[in-house]
């Protein structure tokens, strides 16, 4: 799998998730301690967030850091 492709997984969990929690990007990003363009560029690929920001965004989404990661489920 390649770098962009795990991007866009990310990007699609991190969406999914935010929306499954029935938060909005403002939401999330405050309580991830980011800022919303930046969780933006997250939710649409164009980011690679470090470690410290994964490890906040999946305690602000209350799933694994794993979850991430995983191929997105389609809806």
């Amino acid at each position: 799998m390649s770098r962009m492709e795990k991007l866009i997984w990310l990007a699609k969990n991190v969406t999914h998730f935010r929306k499954k929690e029935g938060l909005s990007q403002e939401q999330l990003a405050e309580s991830s301690k980011i800022c919303t363009r930046y969780l933006s560029r997250i939710e649409s690929g164009s980011a690679n967030p470090t470690s410290k920001v994964l490890i906040r965004l999946s305690e602000a989404l209350g799933v694994e850091i794993g979850d991430l990661f995983q191929e997105p489920k389609e809806e």
